[in-house]
């Protein structure tokens, strides 16, 4: 699950959560156009890879 967050006269927020890039995350960032992005992009590890 993703939250866009729109405050007046704040950057525009979007906390992207535990998802993974598909055209409907593309969709919201190129319509949304956030100044922040906030992903879970650490720790995960495949098993073949580790």
């Amino acid at each position: 699950m993703s939250f866009v967050l729109r405050v007046q006269g704040e950057p525009t927020l979007y906390w992207a959560g535990d998802t993974i890039l598909t055209t409907d995350v593309l969709h919201v960032v190129a319509n949304g156009k956030p100044d922040v992005v906030i992903t879970h992009s650490g720790g995960a590890v495949l098993g073949a890879l580790s």
